[in-house]
């Protein structure tokens, strides 16, 4: 499966997020379990990389996406 939003995010910030298939296995399944949408939950990505990103490779914290 692929989220084109974080192929953007990814662009944007000039990153690769290295847990990427994970990330969205935790997004598709809190959109299907939530109010969450997929948008919803990458703005809270891309705030996340804005906000922490330290490289160029960057492995993004899965409780980002659970926890909300």
């Amino acid at each position: 499966m692929k989220i084109d939003e974080l192929d953007l995010i990814e662009d944007v910030h000039q990153i690769k997020i290295t847990n990427k298939e994970e990330l969205i296995q935790a997004i598709l399944k809190k959109a299907e379990q939530s109010e969450y949408d997929i948008l919803q939950l990458c703005s809270v990505i891309n705030l996340w990389i804005a906000q922490n990103r330290m490289a160029d490779k960057v492995e993004i914290p899965i409780e980002i996406v659970t926890k909300l």
